[in-house]
């Protein structure tokens, strides 16, 4: 979706990464704000459930339960599937 709607915008993510590399190179202090999960992807830190509750607290809720419930997971008879909306066009 993000192609359809602005075309080349991979363009945009690799410079601005590649700014951010250049002011760490150079030792350089960039005023920006990056998601806590792009901070521990950089720093080679493990990914955790407890960063999606920064992101999305009704999800990160959900899915604490769930691993909650342990074993009884299977008794809800849940089946996760992913479904993507493109522009009107539902695709599973």
């Amino acid at each position: 979706l993000s192609d359809m709607l602005c075309p080349g915008h991979l363009k945009y993510f690799r410079f601005v990464g590649r700014i951010l590399g250049k002011a760490l190179f150079d030792q350089q202090l960039v005023r920006c704000r990056l998601a806590k999960h792009l901070y521990k992807l950089l720093l080679g830190w493990p990914i955790v459930l407890n960063d999606l509750k920064d992101m999305d607290l009704p999800c990160h809720s959900y899915l604490r339960s769930l691993e909650e419930m342990g074993a009884g997971v299977a008794n809800l008879g849940l089946h996760f599937t992913v479904s993507e909306d493109l522009l009107g066009l539902r695709t599973r």
